[in-house]
């Protein structure tokens, strides 16, 4: 009796089954079989397929550039390279004109002091040419024959002979008359005179030694540093305002070589006769400088004395030390340090 029931009842289950619309054994598995699966995935992730496909489709793209790529690159290091070379050449110009532009602010700047300071001034440029005929009148009446200028000077050759090469430049400031260049010629020197008096100039153009019609600190603003042996100056310190001295000066040290000499002679102020009356003869004198005063301006300014030379006694056997009867003129010959 068990079993009969047992097969009844199994056959009722059997019946249901079949009879029911959708059998739920079935409907399970066809849900998870991986048919199913696959749909079902495919439909819940087709944004991140797509998003995978994109990649690997630019990924594709990478890898079939990758044969081009040291081409590619060697391009980049010859243009990177190029525009090196372009750059540094672009840089040296701009610190040539930066230089450049440093140059012409600095002669632009002593120009500036030259114009301020010119020995040339207003009152004098009006003059012109009658000053000029005068002052060489004055001179040939006051300071002496040419012959026995150039007997005076000629104590100051020895001097520079053993320290100057036999072809050195050397050029004189306010060279006058020309005594000390055509000296200085003779001795196988090369020689170039500045003067602002156009009738003294006129006259030298015709004696054989280089010369230049120019005011001496204007002519020294337009040379370049460190471009002569030796300066030169006979009675002109005394012309100029303490400023205008000290410009001059300090130009003539940048104009200078390294170790070039300067001579600087002036009226000697230790004579009182000479400080008291004879100075002021010429009205274009500014003011006595003692022979200290000029030699510390010198040292001042990276000067070496060598030399302080006094010259012109009053008369034959006169006492140096008596101020009436001292030297009547000094000469400072320096050496630029």
């Amino acid at each position: 009796m068990s079993l009969e029931k047992d097969l009844t009842t199994a056959a009722e289950i059997s019946r249901k089954l079949s009879g029911s619309p959708v059998n739920p054994i079935a409907a399970s598995l066809e849900k998870n079989s991986p048919t199913s699966v696959v749909a079902n995935n495919t439909q819940s992730h087709g944004v991140e397929s797509s998003g995978l496909l994109a990649k690997f489709r630019r990924l594709g793209q990478v890898l079939r550039s990758l044969p081009r790529a040291p081409i590619h690159i060697e391009n980049l290091l010859a243009e990177n390279h190029n525009r090196k070379i372009e750059a540094d050449q672009h840089q040296r110009q701009i610190d040539e004109l930066l230089n450049d532009i440093s140059h012409l602010r600095a002669a632009m700047g002593r120009l500036s002091q030259v114009a301020t300071s010119s020995r040339q001034g207003a009152s004098e440029q009006t003059l012109s040419p009658l000053w000029d005929r005068y002052y060489r009148a004055f001179e040939d009446r006051f300071r002496g024959s040419e012959t026995s200028i150039q007997e005076k000077q000629s104590q100051y050759v020895a001097q520079i002979q053993s320290r100057l090469s036999a072809k050195a430049l050397v050029v004189d400031l306010g060279c006058g008359r020309g005594e000390w260049l055509k000296l200085l010629k003779v001795q196988g020197f090369q020689v170039l005179g500045v003067d602002s008096n156009d009738a003294m100039i006129k006259e030298l153009k015709g004696s054989g030694v280089s010369v230049i019609h120019q005011n001496a600190l204007s002519w020294l603003a337009d040379q370049p540093s460190e471009s002569v042996d030796m300066i030169t100056a006979f009675h002109v310190v005394e012309h100029l305002a303490p400023n205008e001295l000290l410009q001059m000066l300090a130009e003539i040290a940048r104009v200078l070589k390294k170790s070039g000499l300067v001579l600087l002679e002036t009226p000697n102020p230790e004579n009182l006769i000479v400080g008291a009356c004879n100075f002021w003869t010429d009205i274009t004198h500014v003011k006595p400088i003692p022979p200290q005063t000029l030699g510390f301006m010198l040292d001042f300014l990276g000067f070496t004395q060598l030399e302080c030379i006094r010259s012109s006694p009053p008369r034959e056997g006169a006492n140096p030390q008596n101020p009436l009867e001292a030297p009547q003129d000094y000469a400072i010959l320096s050496q630029k340090r």
